[in-house]
């Protein structure tokens, strides 16, 4: 049985300790703010660090020699991993928030130094806390990062706008919730379920002349795909740029 230390206890590190403890495949110890990091990490032959990348580095004061580290930090390289904390062997996983509830999806990628027989074994950990897919270039991780790290913001904040129109047609806020909620949350069952396309689902609701194209036209005159397009790279540039 492997020892594993989470380092971090905030709402990811939480959830990540919280499902590998449920598997029983593993020996766990979770590390706060107030406990002794020096004797968790010792025990362990794998360290997963969940801090904020700003409280990074004061991790570099201890002994990580002969760990697997794998960092959920956005923005920190594997080669800025490695020079800090003096480490060869490193995972960088990119998870999102849906984590909480068993339902995390992203993207990983090892450094060069861990053999196929460390990969298999990291991988299996991986496996239990969602679908992630395994990205050959750390570059790709700051495109998952922009696409699945930040996504849920995405989505929340169209739910948000679909509470406000709710509110402002005279709804109350609780039935605004539910309807926005709601629609999103089928909508999203189905396009997993059904097999087809997004595209393909959203032209089989837009009947033509009717209501749904209405508001489709409205958003592609006000170039809402560029938009959002954009602001999905612009996260993919702001992750590269805190990878330097």
């Amino acid at each position: 049985m492997k020892n594993i230390c989470v380092i971090g206890l905030g709402n990811m590190g939480k959830a990540i300790y919280k499902i590998l403890d449920s598997k029983k495949l593993y020996k766990l110890y979770g590390c706060g703010k107030r406990d002794n990091l020096h004797s968790c990490v010792e025990k362990c032959e794998i360290v997963f660090i969940c801090v904020k990348p700003q409280s990074f580095k004061s991790l570099g004061k201890m002994d990580f020699s002969g760990k697997i580290v794998i960092s959920i930090m956005a923005g920190v390289s594997i080669a800025n991993i490695k020079k800090t904390l003096g480490v060869e062997k490193v995972v960088r996983l990119m998870p999102n928030l849906p984590l909480i509830v068993g339902r995390s999806v992203g993207g990983f990628t090892f450094s060069d130094e861990m053999d196929n027989k460390e990969r298999k074994s990291i991988g299996k950990i991986i496996t239990l806390l969602g679908e992630h897919i395994y990205v050959k270039h750390e570059a790709q991780i700051d495109a998952v990062t922009a696409l699945s790290g930040s996504g849920p913001a995405y989505f929340y904040y169209i739910a948000e706008l679909m509470e406000d129109a709710a509110k402002e047609m005279g709804f109350s806020a609780g039935n605004a919730r539910s309807l926005a909620a709601e629609t999103l949350i089928g909508a999203a069952r189905y396009l997993q379920v059904s097999g087809e396309s997004a595209k393909a689902l959203r032209k089989k609701v837009s009947s033509k002349g009717g209501t749904t194209e209405a508001a489709i036209n409205s958003l592609k005159a006000a170039k809402f795909d560029k938009i959002f397009i954009d602001a999905v790279k612009a996260a993919e540039k702001r992750a590269k740029e805190l990878n330097k």
